[in-house]
């Protein structure tokens, strides 16, 4: 009998056919599993593979949505046990979400899968989402992953690349140990197997040119490339069935001996302060805002029921001494619509603050997006007296309990998921 792998779908994982095709191209017998199945199900498989795609349209941040679904503490378990976990592009995220990988102690993050930035001789060409053809090179020794049993080292294939968030960010002294024990995989490298750490080999602007990472034993994988759109990615379905062949098991090197460590991680959330010279614009949705909901909802199965969430897009926008009249400038930036959209967007003056209301604000560490429509006002719509704009998010937490100790505990606890934020791409303030 065939060994059977689970393809996880979550709601948005839209490359769930492609990795069971190569998932039973190696011998083996995939079974899409969706996420909504008793999660106990999840004993009866020999391995476990999340797909591409934009689980939960990628709400909040690619793939933290899902790491918070109560079938990935299931999969740590079973990954515990040694079985194979392969995350593929969105696959990627949530097991970086989720902890699995880097594979700290007790889950902590190690890093985070950030914004892409295409970056050529220090110059940003561009952010965000990325789609075209790029190779991958093997750069660890067979057998230090399930996953690269079959793989020589040195060797590379021509694989798709598909995502928005795909930048490996990873904890400096962590990724030390992580060198040391030989967890870096996959790097990216040019057609003849060059690794060259800017655009377009490496297309995100990862870390060292990472494409590929695994925890300290080896049996769990993330990925960002998409190894199941083409045929040079089969070496890695290959390794999989090789190492769940009883008979071929010492192909795969035993790594119980590889270790990561790290601090303990501590919460420090300072209070925001508008700069001098600048305008704050918070802008909320007419409209349902969904992402706030999906949230919430998360939280809610999380097992936070007296938790709900408001959400508000936050500007900064910074301007010369020499400006007069600050609310013409403001009113003047609001009828360009660069900043919202008035059909279905309204600036907001003050914010709901009260004992039970905890505002936060979280930017990623590289705004790129202000930059843009910074270049976009100054350059192309005449606003010369513009000298920065930031965007951000706050995040209103509303937690529905009198006593004020177990609120703040409860408030604690919410942060604790890293739902709102990862602190390797983004930081975050009181508001």
């Amino acid at each position: 009998m065939n060994k059977k792998i689970a393809i996880i779908q979550f709601p948005g994982i839209n490359r769930e056919y492609e990795a069971k095709r190569y998932v039973d191209y190696a011998g083996l017998e995939g079974v899409i599993f969706r996420w909504n199945r008793d999660h106990k199900d999840l004993e009866g498989y020999d391995g476990f593979v999340i797909p591409g795609g934009f689980s939960y349209e990628d709400r909040s941040r690619a793939g933290v949505i899902a790491s918070l679904d109560p079938l990935m503490n299931t999969l740590k378990q079973e990954a515990e046990k040694g079985k194979p976990v392969l995350g593929i592009c969105n696959g990627c995220q949530i097991l970086m979400e989720t902890g699995m990988v880097p594979g700290l102690p007790n889950y902590q993050l190690g890093g985070a899968m950030a914004e892409n930035i295409r970056v050529r001789e220090s110059k940003i060409l561009g952010t965000g989402f990325f789609n075209d053809w790029v190779h991958i090179k093997n750069v660890a020794k067979p057998g230090r992953t399930v996953f690269n049993i079959a793989i020589k080292e040195g060797e590379y294939a021509r694989v798709p690349v598909a995502n928005g968030e795909g930048r490996f960010v990873l904890d400096a002294k962590v990724y030390e140990q992580m060198k040391k024990n030989g967890q870096v995989i996959f790097k990216y490298c040019d057609a003849e197997g060059n690794e060259k750490d800017e655009f377009p080999v490496n297309p995100s602007g990862a870390q060292d040119g990472i494409v590929g990472i695994c925890n300290p034993t080896g049996n769990v994988m993330a990925l960002m490339p998409h190894p199941e759109n083409s045929p040079e990615g089969m070496g890695i379905f290959n390794s999989l069935a090789q190492y769940l062949d009883r008979e071929n098991t010492n192909n795969a090197n035993n790594a119980k001996n590889f270790v990561l460590k790290a601090d303990p991680f501590k919460r420090d959330i300072k209070q925001y302060q508008l700069p001098k010279n600048c305008l704050g614009l918070a802008v909320d949705l007419i409209i349902t805002d969904n992402e706030a909901r999906t949230v919430a909802t998360a939280l809610k199965n999380a097992g936070f029921e007296n938790v709900d969430v408001e959400r508000k897009t936050h500007w900064e926008v910074c301007y010369s001494n020499n400006v007069a009249d600050v609310k013409d400038l403001k009113d003047r930036i609001i009828k360009t619509d660069e900043l919202l959209n008035t059909n279905k967007e309204l600036v907001v003056d003050k914010l709901e603050k009260s004992d039970k209301v905890y505002n936060i604000k979280v930017a990623y560490q590289n705004d790129y997006v202000g930059k843009s429509k910074l270049n976009t006002l100054k350059n192309r719509l005449g606003f010369k007296e513009l000298v920065d704009i930031k965007k951000s998010v706050i995040w209103q937490i509303k937690i529905n309990e009198d006593d004020a100790k177990k609120r703040e505990e409860i408030y604690q606890k919410v942060l604790d998921t890293n739902i709102f934020y990862n602190p390797f791409s983004q930081e975050c303030k009181k508001y």
